[in-house]
């Protein structure tokens, strides 16, 4: 079938040229305007679809036409399955068929109807290996289904108008390493002016939990991921394979970090307490456990919201519903002997007053100086705090910063907060469903919207390129540094608690969430693709969209249109030059 070219013309006329074969060159007469036609993987038939609905297979070498079936409006586009084996097609009447171009002996052509869509479909596309199908048409959502049983998998949501097309990334272009796994990615383009990336190899398997999960982390060399939520905390290995349990006591663990050198894993606790970890040694109990946060009084225990590690591993911050960030001594947990009761617990080596709950917080990269968010009290607004972290001989520090309303802050709890490791960038996240980026000197860069719920954590890659949002809303949201969404994970059935890039380059993400579970995401490898930063979200598509241009620039030199022969042109070719054009416009400015 080498050489044979097809063209489908808006008559309802199919047009045949074949310039290496003696098949007859007579034209084949189809119904209705021809929309969409397309080769066979092995060029053995062709796909003929348009506004008849009707579903047209053409077999060249043995001239036979036939209909598999038909839809109930026109037919936007027919593309076959890599193998050759399966047909889809989208169509006006807002679904996409699946038809079986080798059906067992009194089976229909038909295998499956794909409903979901609200709107006609104009684009369907099979992904790397044939297992997912992706539609995409007038209702502004990509939809994920399975080949193989003709079920929805996913709504990928975050056009804002029409989506045009579809396209997955080959196997060589799928931001691929030796020796890790493949990670399938669409992109989609929308009358909105925008390219989205999409990974959907997500989420890669799902660690479950008895009750509610709080918080997931990665153990610094990310061969141990920890979750904690109800009376536990589970070790797992990157395979999501259970390591081993750890149990806390009658207790919720709010808030899990690891020490720098992996050997020591803090938790905090809705009592008050801090439980220092070894689980490498001992998984029955915790090594040392300090109350760390009460009322003023010592009577009612206090929650302790959040934990983390300097760092040098030398200092451990804490900060709790009694309005307290507390400074830890790690040498000072480890010498304490509890059965010892000549010696006092260890006390705080800083403590600095918050204007409210503490609800996160987190150190810079040198851990000079370290950034917590407070719940809105009836006297106070919800805030980011800015503190220097000092040694014992310098006194008492002053905030270096307060961001609340005034400089553009949120509006009401500040439930999470960031900072990038490499640029000192501070993100935050509030009960007003925003995230907020800020400067390092507190000049507010971005406000970033899509969050329809409180946004409970935010994670940074940790080359300082990529932020990761959670959110009560349920979604996982990707964005570039400068607040570009790249992508909105859709996996949780309940509200995300916690978000967290794996340290080895940020291929996996966690979350941990209320539906008792934390899943983990294959993302695209952050840290090595090249990118540039645009008004629009494109970055991630560099790669793919020079790979395309550069094809499309070999096209257009080797067979230009000039003027006098666009006079020469029909109205289709007219309009098929015209797109040619606006590619060849669109790909001088994105290589300039």
């Amino acid at each position: 079938a080498s050489g044979l070219v097809r063209l489908g013309d808006r008559d309802g006329t199919l047009l045949q040229q074949t310039d290496y074969n003696d098949l007859s060159a007579a034209p084949k007469e189809v119904p209705g305007r021809v929309i969409s036609v397309q080769f066979s993987p092995d060029g053995q038939a062709v796909a003929i679809v348009g506004s008849s609905g009707a579903v047209k297979l053409w077999t060249p070498s043995q001239q036979r036409l036939e209909t598999l079936g038909r839809h109930e409006g026109t037919i936007h586009q027919a593309t076959f399955s890599g193998d050759g084996a399966t047909l889809a097609t989208a169509s006006e009447d807002r679904t996409v068929k699946l038809w079986s171009l080798h059906p067992k002996p009194g089976e229909d052509f038909l295998q499956y109807t794909l409903r979901g869509h609200d709107d006609p479909v104009h684009r369907v596309a099979f992904g790397p290996g044939d297992r997912i199908v992706a539609t995409a048409g007038a209702d502004n959502a990509v939809r994920l289904w399975s080949r193989e049983k003709g079920t929805l998998l996913d709504v990928l949501e975050g056009h804002g108008d029409e989506i045009l097309s579809l396209a997955f990334a080959p196997p060589s272009a799928s931001l691929d390493q030796p020796g890790r796994s493949p990670t399938a990615i669409l992109a989609s383009s929308s009358k909105d002016g925008t390219i989205r990336l999409w990974n959907i190899d997500s989420p890669v398997q799902p660690l479950p939990h008895e009750n509610r999960v709080f918080d997931v982390t990665y153990r610094p060399d990310g061969q141990v991921i920890a979750s904690s939520g109800v009376d536990t905390i589970r070790l797992w290995r990157p395979d999501a394979k259970l390591r081993s349990h750890l149990y806390a006591g009658p207790r919720n663990v709010l808030d899990i970090d690891y020490s720098p050198n992996s050997e020591l894993l803090a938790a905090a606790t809705n009592t008050g307490q801090i439980q220092l970890w070894r689980p490498d040694i001992n998984t029955d109990s915790p090594y040392r456990t300090v109350l760390a946060h009460t009322t003023d009084s010592g009577g009612v225990n206090q929650g302790a919201l959040a934990v983390e590690f300097s760092p040098d591993g030398n200092w451990l911050i804490s900060g709790g519903a009694d309005y307290t960030v507390k400074r830890w001594a790690i040498s000072d947990l480890l010498d304490w002997n509890p059965q010892d009761l000549a010696q006092s617990p260890p006390k705080p080596r800083q403590t600095i007053a918050a204007a409210g709950i503490v609800t996160s917080l987190a150190l810079s990269h040198n851990g000079r100086w370290l950034a917590f968010g407070t719940k809105a009290t009836a006297s106070a607004e919800g805030q980011v705090e800015i503190w220097p972290l000092f040694d014992d001989r310098r006194g008492s520090p002053q905030p270096l910063l307060r961001l609340n309303a005034e400089q553009g802050g949120h509006s009401d709890h500040v439930l999470a907060v960031a900072v990038n490791p490499v640029s000192g960038q501070i993100a935050t996240g509030g009960s007003d469903q925003m995230v907020k980026l800020w400067s390092p000197q507190g000049k507010l860069m971005a406000t970033l919207r899509e969050h329809t719920e409180p946004v409970t954590k935010i994670s940074f890659s940790t080359d300082g390129q990529f932020l990761a949002t959670a959110s009560q809303d349920g979604y996982v949201r990707l964005w570039t540094a400068k607040g570009e969404l790249i992508s909105s994970l859709d996996g949780h059935s309940r509200e995300i608690a916690s978000v967290e890039f794996d340290p080895n380059g940020g291929e996996i993400l966690a979350s941990a969430g209320f539906d008792n579970r934390v899943l983990l995401w294959r993302l695209w490898d952050l840290p090595q693709r090249p990118y540039r930063l645009t008004p629009q979200p494109v970055d991630i598509l560099s790669t793919l969209l020079t790979m395309g241009c550069q094809s499309a620039g070999d096209y257009l030199r080797n067979y230009p249109v000039g003027d006098a022969a666009k006079a020469e042109l029909n109205h289709s070719e007219r309009e098929k030059v015209k797109e040619i054009e606006e590619i060849q416009d669109f790909c001088s400015q994105f290589m300039q």
